[in-house]
């Protein structure tokens, strides 16, 4: 056979020749390790801790699929591909599990659902596989540009288009407007009527409560706050005027002082006080701003705080589609905590048009912020986020 094959192009292309990987990597395994630790030029690791645990464990149901083909990553076609997309769809009953467990642990499974989940729903929500084929592409990208695989079998993989189109609307729509607002505060408001004299459904109350003020007066980050503590919470005095702040770490490791408004602190010290606990914290006593209904042991989990908000959002949801609101409780059911975040950048904007103090306060990475304000500073910022607070009451209670 002649190794050379003339293009349309009259290009030769040789086929005899084998490319050397730019990575050593002796087994598929290595491979995704070598993509999940990669680097920025700074040394620092190229993927955030959560984003890298993510995208691990859809490999892992990736090698998991294709040692079940008896194949390597080398080795897969389109149709494997296909199968795969297939697979996640509906996969094997004997791969399904109802608790996490540790990757190589016996009692292992690539899926884990909840365990009110019942045989015949799906396991996987098709933003979750919209999120697994795109992730996955992106792996076989990067291994077609260091030389482990030749090709990309995921490239033509597409979800559905109605589903995109999903996608695309929340990218662009991820804020609550103040009608959103005010219908969830009207659903606390008539649930802590409704159970003034339970004391664990108003512990339950108040910290739904408590975490819808901390992020939608503040426009923290998820992990922002979980990963803080009590201590980073500070009274000052600027001007003879009283201030609260928060020192935080955002992305990348950014240290930055936040104002935060009267609701978020005196939601804070409500819901303190319904677990037993003194309302204002001690500077010197470190404590996490999540509790356990019991109040016994820190909640520290995305996903335990994700499932406390959407639990308050149905809650909304289904007290609206009664009503025959349903556009509103559409969007509230799609909403995320993270659309706080969104919701309080657009109220700011749209309310004072000082777009500089957005900036500064969202933190976003292609604004150059001083972190480190000075007391006139974080007093500007502060004004600021009082009267995104005093609009938001205003137009809602």
């Amino acid at each position: 056979m002649n190794p050379w094959e003339t293009t349309s192009s009259n290009l030769p292309i040789r086929h005899d020749l084998e490319v050397q990987p730019l990575i050593n990597a002796s087994s598929d395994d290595q491979a995704v390790q070598l993509f999940l630790n990669q680097e920025t030029t700074s040394g620092a690791p190229r993927f955030a801790a959560t984003t890298r645990s993510n995208y691990e464990k859809e490999f892992r149901r990736l090698l998991w699929y294709i040692s079940s083909l008896d194949k390597s990553l080398r080795q897969l076609s389109l149709e494997d591909a296909k199968g795969f997309v297939a697979m996640l769809n509906r996969p094997p009953l004997s791969m399904v599990g109802f608790s996490k467990r540790p990757y190589g642990a016996a009692d292992w499974k690539p899926f884990v659902v909840k365990k009110n989940w019942a045989e015949g729903e799906p396991v996987l929500s098709p933003a979750s596989i919209h999120l697994s084929i795109t992730t996955i592409k992106g792996l076989f990208n990067w291994l077609q540009s260091v030389g482990y695989v030749s090709f990309n079998p995921f490239v033509l993989m597409k979800t559905d288009h109605q589903e995109r189109r999903l996608e695309a609307f929340k990218r662009k729509n991820r804020a609550l407007l103040i009608q959103d607002i005010r219908h969830i505060f009207q659903t606390l408001s008539d649930d802590e009527s409704r159970l003034w004299n339970d004391e664990k459904a108003l512990r339950k109350l108040q910290r739904e409560k408590w975490l819808f003020h901390a992020y939608l007066y503040s426009g923290l980050r998820l992990s922002e706050l979980i990963r803080n503590d009590t201590s980073s919470l500070q009274s000052i005095t600027v001007s003879d005027k009283a201030l609260w702040k928060m020192n935080v770490i955002g992305k990348g490791g950014k240290p930055a002082e936040l104002p935060v408004p009267k609701p978020f602190i005196e939601a804070l010290y409500q819901y303190r006080s319904s677990l037993g606990k003194l309302p204002a914290p001690s500077s010197l006593v470190p404590e996490p701003f999540f509790f356990s209904l019991s109040g016994s042991r820190p909640l520290t989990s995305r996903a335990a705080l994700h499932d406390i908000f959407k639990g308050l959002m149905e809650r909304v949801a289904v007290s609206l589609v009664a009503q025959g609101q349903l556009t509103d409780a559409a969007r509230i059911r799609a909403s995320s905590v993270h659309w706080l975040r969104h919701s309080f950048v657009t109220i700011g904007v749209e309310l004072t048009n000082d777009v500089a103090a957005m900036s500064e306060l969202a933190r976003h990475s292609d604004i150059k912020t001083t972190m480190g304000y000075n007391h006139q500073q974080l007093s500007r910022l502060a004004e600021t986020v009082e009267s995104i607070s005093k609009h938001i009451e205003d137009n809602t209670y």
